[in-house]
Formats: structure tokens, C-alpha cells, sequence
């Protein structure tokens, strides 16, 4: 996936209406904030302390980054902010023995609990709630969010267009077969009601916690002239903060408040590093992304530290593992293209025997509650795939170059529907049909 070029320096069994809106959209101040840790307190003595560490040892924190931020006691461990000497920020209980485990919050089902519903036949996936999140944004936000490429000689392609060209495809395939499915998005439009000028004095005051000295030098002057000193790192701070956060957690909040699926799936598509250059490539890819994977960096995070803790007190690690590498034997299936070579590094796991499946710290994965998986398909600035792309949607096959192939858009949706169908009913697509 491109990442955007200063990435590195900050870190219910019914339909909701198409266009719901949260009636309380959060504001930038609250959006860039963590949750607190407080939305830890159902989750107490819901787990044991060896499941815990193992969790955090081979899935989430596998480099230690959290570590020394770790008391540990009897049955139970306190999280601080730097060092063990300052006020604790929170003390998790677990339970004793597996015996005397409390039931957590589970507001999803596991693709076991899912199929003992037994749906009927000719909608195996009834009453499944499946969010969709188209990645990114495109249209007009595209070149702002460094997703829009122009290919010399073949045309323009707009990463987060082609997402929802798929998310709706896929849409109705699910509905097909019965399950409630909704989309984080419906047009080329931010999902957060803010504008990107909301996160300026948000962008200002992170800086000048990272870089003290610019506080002190400019601190006294206007506020319009401290943006205009701050200059285009202020600028690309305060699209960070609007599209890598407030959009991503504005997204989060309608998952979370609206519609608190069994699964969400984040689409999106991969590229080369030679994408950004225009350049195609002869090379062609599959990879499918689970959480986990922090960084040392990032496991000390204040901001991070929450949602890790959430999320492997939600158990939602073996249901995304599980649906991901489904995923990816569809997708193996249907397109007949390798993996990405990601393996384990100090950003990734691999997972399983497949080598399709990778635990990463996405944001997405981390901010939306329940299970989630990403799947990031082809090399989008492949020769054929661009074609494919920019030749958009349509029936049968059509031909690209010197081969046919079908629409990109309906084989991706064709792959993630087969999928989930074989996660949660164990029956593919083809022995329905």
C-alpha cells in the first residue's frame, strides 16, 4: 500500500438506512485523543493471565515494547504512562483459573457460534452483519490523500474510488445470501462531517509537544503566523490528523455505535513503491492483513496502548486469522497469484501455512471494534491491473493487452464473498451455484 510520504515522522438482524449519520459526530479535539481505559472495565476477570501474556507475546507485542510500562501481581497487571514510579494508568484483573472466567461483552459471533443458526439453504449467510470500509476516499480527496496516480499513456486510477466500485459489488453479493451488510461510506466523500481546517490548532499543539523548541520560538506570535512558520509540516500534520485519525476514527464511531457487526472487512488495493512514480510492473501479489504486530515504538504509544489491550481482551485474533486465510484461498483460487513476501519482521507477522495472511498495526484493524480484516489484492500499478482498473465494471470477459479477463471489481467482490461463505457456513460459492 503507498503510505504517504512523511508517514514515518508521527506517529443487529435488520438494515440501517443507506445515509444514517451518528447524531453526535465527535470533534477534532476528541478524535485525536485515545480511548480512555475505562472501556476496559467490562473486560475485567474475563481472561486468565496466561492467556493474556501469550497474546501479547507471539500476536501483539511480540518486540516488548510495553514491557517496561508492565507491573505484574497476582491475577493481575497495572499499566503506566513512562516508568512504574509514576501514578498507575490502569490495573486489568484476570480470573484465577479458566474456571472462574466472567463472560466478556461479545456483541459478534464467531463464524461456530454463526453456524449453529443453521440458516436456510438458499441464504446461508442470514442474518450475518458484515461491515464494509471502502479504504480511503477518492474523487476530489484522492491527490490530497497521495491515492490518486497518473499512469502515462494508460490514465488515472483513484485507489479510493476503485474501493467503492468493489464495496457495493460485494454488498450485494453478500445480501444475495442473506446477510445484513453495511457500508462505512457511499460516495467519495469523507465519513467525519469536519473539515480539514478543524485539525490545524490539533496539528499545532502535537508539534510543538514533539519539538519543544519551536514552542519557545514561536509561542508568542499570532496564531495565523505561527501555521504560516510552521509551514508545509503543520500543513501535512493537519491532513494527517483529519484523514489518518479523524476519518479513521469517525469511521470506528459508526462501526461502533451503528452498526457493531460480526465481521468488517477494509478494502483495499496494494502497490510497488514504483507506483507512486507512475511506472507499471510485470509483478502481481495477494496479501490479507489481521491486527497485531505492534512495533516496539508503537506498544509504548499512550495513544495505541488502549486499543491493544482491547483488542486481544475482545478475542477476535482467531476469527480474523480464521476468515482471512478463507479469504485468501479464494482469492488463491480464483486469481492464481503468490503472496506478498511479507514474512516476519519488526512490523509483521506471518500467520498460518498459507502465507497470505500477516498481523500488522493497520489503523483500521486497530480502531474498529470487533474482528476485522484487510484485504489488499494485486499490485494495482501492475500492467494488466491498471488496465483492468481504468476499463471499470462490466459483464463477461473483456481483453487487456494480450489476455481476457473479467472485471476486476466483480473477481475481487466474487473472492471475498467465497470467502466469508466458506468461513461461516463451510460452503464455497461454486458448490451453491
Amino acid at each position: 500500500m503507498q503510505r504517504l510520504p512523511l508517514l514515518g515522522w508521527l506517529l443487529t438482524g435488520f438494515l440501517f438506512s443507506e445515509n444514517i449519520t451518528l447524531s453526535t459526530p465527535l470533534t477534532p479535539w476528541e478524535l485525536i485523543q485515545p480511548q480512555p481505559w475505562s472501556t476496559l472495565d467490562s473486560y475485567q476477570k474475563t481472561m486468565t493471565q496466561a492467556e493474556f501474556e501469550k497474546k501479547l507475546q507471539t500476536i501483539f507485542d511480540p518486540y516488548q515494547g510495553l514491557k517496561p510500562l508492565l507491573q505484574w501481581n497476582q491475577n493481575q497487571v497495572t499499566f503506566f504512562k513512562e516508568n512504574q514510579q509514576l501514578t498507575p494508568l490502569y490495573t486489568l484483573h484476570f480470573a484465577p483459573s479458566p474456571t472462574e472466567l466472567l463472560s466478556p461483552p461479545q456483541p459478534w459471533r464467531t463464524p461456530q457460534q454463526f453456524s449453529k443458526s443453521l440458516p436456510p439453504a438458499n441464504t446461508p449467510l442470514l442474518g450475518l452483519k458484515i461491515a464494509i470500509d471502502p479504504g480511503h476516499i477518492g474523487g476530489k480527496w484522492g491527490p490530497l490523500q497521495n491515492r490518486s496516480v497518473l499512469y502515462p499513456g494508460i490514465g488515472r486510477v483513484q485507489e479510493g474510488d476503485m474501493n467503492l466500485i468493489t464495496a457495493k459489488i460485494l454488498r450485494e453479493n453478500l445480501r444475495s445470501l442473506g446477510a445484513n451488510v453495511f457500508l462505512t461510506r457511499e460516495e467519495t466523500e469523507p465519513v467525519t462531517e469536519l473539515k480539514i481546517e478543524a485539525f490545524k490548532e490539533p496539528a499545532r499543539l502535537r508539534m510543538y509537544k514533539k519539538y519543544p523548541d519551536l514552542e519557545k520560538k514561536y509561542r508568542a506570535l499570532p496564531l495565523d503566523e505561527q501555521y504560516r512558520r510552521l509551514g508545509d509540516r503543520h500543513e501535512f500534520v493537519t491532513q494527517f490528523l483529519f484523514f489518518r485519525i479523524g476519518e479513521i476514527r469517525s469511521r470506528a464511531q459508526k462501526i461502533r455505535t451503528l452498526f457493531k457487526p460480526d465481521l468488517t472487512i477494509v478494502l483495499y488495493i496494494n502497490a510497488t513503491l514504483s507506483s507512486g512514480r507512475g511506472q507499471t510492473v510485470g509483478v502481481n501479489q495477494n496479501i490479507f492483513f489481521i491486527h497485531g504486530a505492534y512495533t516496539k515504538e508503537e506498544s509504548a504509544d499512550p495513544e495505541q496502548q488502549v486499543r491493544m489491550i482491547y483488542k486481544i481482551l475482545d478475542r477476535g485474533t482467531a476469527t480474523e486469522q480464521y476468515v482471512a486465510e478463507k479469504i485468501a484461498i479464494a482469492f488463491q483460487r480464483i486469481t492464481q497469484l503468490p503472496p506478498v513476501p511479507y514474512g516476519t519482521t519488526k512490523s509483521s507477522r506471518q500467520l498460518g501455512e498459507t502465507k497470505y495472511v500477516v498481523a500488522r498495526n493497520l489503523a483500521a484493524n486497530r480502531e474498529y471494534d470487533g474482528p476485522v480484516v484487510t484485504t489488499e489484492p494485486y499490485f494495482m500499478n501492475n500492467k494488466y491491473v491498471v488496465r483492468r482498473l481504468l476499463a471499470g465494471d462490466y459483464e463477461g470477459t473483456r481483453p487487456i493487452l494480450d489476455k481476457s479477463f473479467p472485471s476486476i471489481f466483480r473477481e475481487y467482490a466474487q473472492a471475498v464473498t467465497e470467502g466469508i461463505l466458506n468461513a461461516y457456513t463451510n460452503q464455497s460459492v461454486k458448490e451453491r451455484n
